[in-house]
């Protein structure tokens, strides 16, 4: 099942045009194959482990990661966490070089450790990583556009070796 999603990944996106700097999209038709891939991916965790992490951010910051039977990783979620807010990711592991990614940032009006902090506001950046070529959602053109900070590739590598 998971070669198959990984088709519909790659046959939504790279039909659309494989060397284009822009892919447009069926935002129906991603949401039901993410729908049926996070569904396939639950049926297969069979472990999560949790690590720490440190160096990313001066409050410190934890993942967790589920694994299939082979210790192929399918998804991992960590937090970074700041005086007065917190980066959350989430990569969803379709195939080795297709990623499902999520960056959202928090800022809370007081320190987070204070019982009346809230949250003031909250940012997310959804990207498609294909083949180490990252594609950030633009949900105002209904599009992912060539992303060219390649930060994330390396930190998504970093994250999954700490949580091994």
């Amino acid at each position: 099942m998971k070669k198959y999603i990984g088709l519909i990944f790659v046959f939504t996106f790279i039909s659309q045009s494989c060397l284009s700097e822009t892919m447009k999209i069926n935002s129906e038709a991603l949401n039901r194959n993410i729908d049926i891939y996070i569904t396939d991916y639950v049926n297969k965790i069979k472990e999560t482990k949790k690590a720490e992490i440190f160096g990313y951010s001066p409050e410190g910051g934890i993942i967790t990661a589920d694994f299939d039977k082979e210790m192929n990783i399918l998804y991992f979620k960590a937090y970074l966490f700041f005086e007065t807010g917190k980066i959350k990711y989430e990569c969803y592991c379709v195939e080795d070089d297709i990623k499902y990614f999520f960056k959202t940032t928090y800022r809370y009006n007081l320190p987070i450790y204070d019982e009346n902090s809230e949250i003031i506001s909250e940012e997310t950046e959804e990207m498609i990583i294909l083949k180490n070529r990252i594609y950030r959602f633009n949900s105002e053109e209904n599009e992912y556009n060539l992303f060219e900070n390649d930060r994330y590739l390396s930190l998504i590598l970093e994250f999954i070796e700490i949580v091994k």
